[in-house]
């Protein structure tokens, strides 16, 4: 352990005690991700309702992100209907930086489960839709209590443009396939930025990880280990990204619609022609976003196509031909 890690953890120890935990020692960290900044360490104390090892995360210039994770997890943890979607948010500490929050242990990428074609994939789609379902019914209208608490929190700013990059990565993608492409659908590019600005009765709070990198799946299910790139934006994007990792497994496709769509009419949101409307809209953007990010396999395609079933959206069909 170098020693920077080392004053960090006594940092720590040193906060959670003055917070009026019992903690003795945290030990053995184990470096988690790819970024840096996390770890899983073992922690020592005197109180037999304490976990015997936890995850801290470390927020500050390095991880600007963090704050936004940081606001996500406890926000979660806080709220009604939204417990147990996450891991539990244990403490933190605005000035030392950190956040501690529950081990859930090594887990495994929810993906590969949607990806088996028996009983399995069936099951992860279910739980998943169920989960993305519970968190934006159970963060609808609560958008302004988010702000309040990310406000409390250093490095806040207000949601970045994402519609602009989106819009940019798009067209750019459009005029490589063929020239004049990107004006051509310029109509339906406007349809989808201004549906995803202003996603009316569809804004809650969304996980964001579109290849769902940070989605934990074990025993007791799938849980979101990290909002990054978690904010308050159009619901059915979320819907959407699953959709399209679903693939061609029909049957776990469907189990997604029914349970997402179910939970769903939670939110105030009807079944009717404004859902069809904007599902088709997210179905367009999120398939465009991958487009933009280099895929252009079958499941783009596919979902382009589905998109294109709505009157609106129908040039999406010339484009899915040429993928």
């Amino acid at each position: 352990m170098t020693w920077a890690v080392r004053e960090f953890l006594k940092q720590v120890v040193e906060s959670l005690n003055t917070q009026g935990y019992r903690v003795d020692s945290l030990a053995d960290p184990r470096s988690l991700g790819e970024r840096g900044g996390v770890w899983r360490c073992d922690l020592g104390s005197a109180d037999p309702g304490m976990p015997t090892s936890v995850v801290i995360k470390q927020a500050g210039e390095a991880w600007p992100w963090r704050w936004q994770d940081w606001a996500c997890q406890f926000f979660l943890s806080d709220l009604a209907g939204t417990r147990g979607l996450g891991p539990e948010f244990f403490a933190a500490d605005p000035q030392v930086g950190f956040y501690v929050l529950e081990d859930l242990g090594l887990g495994t990428d929810l993906g590969l489960a949607i990806a088996r074609s028996d009983s399995r994939g069936l099951l992860a789609s279910g739980l998943m839709a169920c989960s993305l379902a519970g968190l934006h019914a159970g963060t609808f209208g609560r958008e302004h209590v988010f702000s309040l608490l990310r406000g409390q929190l250093p490095g806040y700013r207000p949601m970045q443009d994402e519609q602009g990059p989106w819009r940019r990565g798009v067209e750019s993608t459009l005029e490589s396939l063929r020239p004049g492409l990107a004006g051509e659908l310029s109509p339906v590019l406007d349809l989808l930025r201004n549906e995803m600005e202003n996603p009316g009765e569809f804004l809650c709070l969304s996980h964001g990880d579109w290849r769902a990198t940070s989605v934990w799946y074990g025993d007791a299910g799938p849980r979101l280990l990290d909002f990054r790139r978690g904010s308050y934006r159009h619901a059915l994007l979320d819907l959407a990204a699953w959709e399209l990792r679903c693939g061609g497994h029909v049957e776990a496709a469907e189990c997604l619609w029914r349970e997402y769509k179910g939970e769903l009419e939670r939110l105030g949101a009807e079944r009717g022609p404004r859902f069809s409307q904007a599902h088709a809209r997210a179905r367009a953007w999120m398939g465009l976003w991958h487009l933009a990010q280099g895929e252009r396999d079958s499941p783009v395609r596919r979902l382009l196509l589905q998109a294109a079933d709505a009157p609106d959206l129908e040039p999406l069909v010339g484009l899915a031909g040429l993928l």
